[in-house]
């Protein structure tokens, strides 16, 4: 113990120095030894916290991580200001600017279909003055399958329309559908409700009016005979319009949305749309207890109609609507679909074994439809929406849902113009590329694939027969992509058309041995 204090031994000058440094050594000892064993007390959490910070600054991590966090917050703040949701409640860059007075509005409508009455009410909502023109009296039927998909029902909740159907009854879901393929095979699969649900167009157009007009959007039956372009960037338009008294009348607005159907001839009057339409429809009620049709809808594929098909589906009340599309490219002329179409019915032995063939028949009507949209659906101050945008699907021929959805677009983009001040073609171009994200790629598919039926319906043979017997997996994408819930690029995946091949092939040697 000595030898190893002998640093104090060597300091001491006496016995009484050596005892004493040796006795406040060992006390120093004592103490230290002490110290060690106790405990070290625990950090708070603000104390680890500012730790780990001061050794994250004392790293060179933060020194290389540096551009790339600048980089992040710049990314998150752009995506914030492209996609956050713009009131227009407070729109002072246009307000100074308005126009009071009766023919005035902020937004001009025209064409009261499911794609109007829905921008209407998005935007009244908002505390835009919009208009809303007819031409026909509400309620006016328009030709249509009669069938809205499960994609917009939230949709119609929203706007009231739902409850309105169920409540009066006027609506019916779709628990069972059929495919029958130009050589017969056919199969009928029960899908439960809650998917798509048949009502006639007469009457959802009216709820849809309906549901705009409470909102605060004014509804006027007028025709629209001319339209003279703003003389300047958000400026007003100039719409003449008739009256059903024969009384003409100029409002002014600054935006004006097309909706007018198929013919696009308000689009057309300002070059924004060139080309015709490029196929047809019809459509006829077969009245109750005069069929005796068991399913609630089934799509047939006669070989006059090709490339077409031929819909049968039950409504409310136990009517039964029948329609004929006929694809791009079909031979079938609008002078000649009518007699097609009483033809079908009535030589066609799967259609007729299926609804019977004394049934009671309204008069047969046709329509030109647009399918697969436009190159391009928006201009300065103007855009285009519903049918009158080609927003039908060419391979199922639905475009009540792909109306709603692309009207809903184009109000929020008109929204954010308010609220910006511009109302550009630059600015609108956005509706253009929400369109092409939403649903323009599968309308392109759709279209593609309505070209190899065209080619090749026998394939439409062997998608109904791997169907058939493969059950549930391929029945379900069938339906997902027949109701507009799935993409129509399911039926290019692999495993699909592997099963699709090996029955086209098989039903073809089965043809030729025959």
């Amino acid at each position: 113990w000595l030898r190893r204090n002998s640093v104090a031994v060597e300091r001491a000058s006496d016995s009484k120095e050596i005892f004493r440094e040796l006795f406040h050594t060992y006390q120093e000892s004592k103490a230290l030894k002490k110290v060690k064993t106790q405990p070290k007390p625990k950090p708070t959490k603000l104390e680890v916290v500012l730790l780990r910070v001061h050794q994250i600054l004392a790293s060179d991590i933060w020194k290389r991580g540096i551009p790339l966090i600048m980089a992040l917050v710049f990314l998150v703040w752009l995506y914030r200001k492209r996609t956050k949701q713009i009131s227009v409640k407070k729109k002072a860059k246009f307000d100074a600017q308005k126009i009071d007075g009766e023919y005035h509005c902020d937004v001009f409508i025209v064409g009261g279909g499911p794609a109007g009455s829905r921008c209407a009410y998005s935007l009244a909502k908002e505390g835009i003055r919009v208009l809303l023109a007819e031409k026909e009296p509400y309620p006016s039927d328009k030709i249509c399958g009669d069938v809205v998909a499960p994609t917009v029902h939230d949709m119609l909740r929203e706007m009231g329309v739902m409850h309105d159907l169920m409540q009066e009854g006027i609506g019916k879901w779709i628990t069972s559908r059929g495919l029958v393929s130009p050589s017969g095979n056919s199969f009928v699969a029960e899908v439960g409700t809650m998917h798509d649900l048949s009502v006639q167009r007469v009457l959802l157009d009216n709820l849809m009016k309906n549901a705009a007009v409470r909102q605060g959007a004014d509804c006027v039956q007028l025709e629209v005979t001319n339209l003279i372009p703003p003389t300047a960037m958000n400026s007003y338009w100039s719409i003449e319009c008739k009256q059903p008294s024969g009384k003409t009348c100029t409002y002014h607005s600054r935006m004006v949305v097309a909706a007018d159907g198929a013919t696009s001839n308000l689009s057309r009057s300002i070059g924004l749309v060139t080309s015709e339409t490029n196929t047809i429809w019809s459509r006829s009620f077969v009245k109750p207890g005069s069929h005796k049709f068991g399913a609630d809808f089934a799509i047939f594929h006669p070989p006059e109609l090709s490339p077409g098909f031929f819909i049968v589906t039950r409504e409310v009340e136990n009517y039964l609507s029948l329609c004929c599309f006929v694809m791009p490219g079909g031979k079938v002329t609008p002078e000649d679909l009518p007699a097609v179409h009483r033809r079908i019915i009535k030589e066609n032995e799967r259609i007729s074994s299926i609804i019977g063939s004394d049934i009671q028949m309204t008069e047969i009507q046709c329509v030109p439809v647009r399918v697969s949209g436009v190159h391009k659906c928006y201009a300065d101050q103007f855009v285009v929406v519903g049918s009158a945008a080609g927003h039908i699907d060419p391979l199922n021929g639905q475009g009540i849902q792909y109306a709603i959805i692309g009207a809903n677009l184009a109000a929020k983009t008109i929204l954010e113009g308010f609220k910006r001040g511009d109302l550009s073609a630059t600015h609108l171009q956005r509706y253009q590329t929400r369109v092409d994200n939403a649903f323009g790629w599968d309308l392109w598919m759709s279209s593609f694939l309505a070209k190899i039926l065209y080619y090749v319906p026998s394939i439409l043979d062997a998608t109904a027969a791997m169907i058939k017997r493969n059950g549930k997996g391929p029945l379900k994408l069938w339906l997902a992509a027949r109701s507009g819930r799935g993409s129509k690029f399911q039926f290019i995946r692999p495993d699909i058309i592997l099963m699709i091949f090996v029955e086209f092939v098989y039903q073809t040697a089965k043809s030729k041995i025959k």
